[in-house]
């Protein structure tokens, strides 16, 4: 979601993997539908993912890239990380040792990297020589991994967010002072869950503002002014360089006016 500073938007969602629910070989399509595409909403392909998967998960990262994690196909895992661009572009990442299918999950963090947790044991490579007993086959896999993304590892002073407000209502206009003067974006991250491989949360809000730069830089940001936008709740607020270099978040609570 991109909200612009006239009040309009621009919608995206995007759709990874899957099968459709008749037991039938799991998909490696990938698409995206545009909801402010005129006169009605375009469903577009984009690049396939690597492997045909079901039961994967992504986390939407703060400079609007999407990572995709695990699932399994045909019996077979995949253990190679995904990321997408906002134009439907795929590169390839890391392999993981560790299986991410049914169970399993993945967080942002505030200072931007994604926490990847959970999943079935019994995904787990067995042993051929020793069959796995019920018992073994129903613990979960005890292994959590912390991933940073690209932009850790970028060559671009990292924005500090020095003050910015709790709490926000919609519309209202707020204050965000930052430590750098080279700023790309300002997005809201929602912190929502994701469980069952099912991201219900997991919406990114980029929101207009202007820049003064005096004895410091301050930001002046428009809050999202409709519901829609942006459901009532917390949100991780992250300032974006024009490298793509995130500052770390700062949870910010959206309400609803009490008015």
């Amino acid at each position: 979601m991109t909200i612009r500073a006239n009040g309009t938007w621009a919608d995206k969602v995007y759709l990874f993997g899957g099968n459709n629910g008749c037991d039938a070989s799991a998909t490696a399509t990938a698409e995206r539908i545009d909801f402010s595409s005129y006169p009605f909403p375009s469903r577009q392909t984009i690049d396939p993912l690597v492997a045909p998967v079901e039961q994967n998960n992504v986390a939407v990262l703060p400079d609007g890239k999407m990572l995709v994690v695990g699932g399994r196909g045909d019996g077979a895992n995949n253990y190679r990380y995904q990321m997408y661009s906002r134009d439907g572009r795929r590169t390839l990442l890391v392999e993981s040792p560790v299986p991410r299918h049914d169970h399993s999950t993945l967080h942002l963090m505030p200072d931007a990297s994604v926490w990847v947790m959970g999943g079935n044991r019994v995904n787990l490579t067995a042993d051929p020589s020793r069959p796995q007993t019920q018992a073994e086959r129903d613990l979960a896999v005890p292994v959590l991994e912390r991933y940073k993304p690209p932009y850790f590892f970028k060559w671009h002073r990292r924005p500090v967010i020095e003050k910015n407000p709790s709490l926000l209502r919609y519309g209202e206009e707020f204050k965000v002072d930052v430590s750098s003067g080279d700023i790309g974006s300002v997005v809201l991250l929602r912190t929502g869950p994701t469980t069952h491989n099912w991201s219900w949360g997991n919406q990114y809000v980029s929101l207009p503002y202007t820049k003064q730069t005096k004895k410091r830089v301050q930001l002046t940001v428009t809050a999202p002014h409709l519901p829609g936008l942006a459901i009532p709740g917390d949100y991780l607020l992250f300032v974006v360089s024009t490298g793509g270099v995130p500052s770390e978040g700062k949870h910010i609570f959206l309400q609803k006016s009490s008015h």
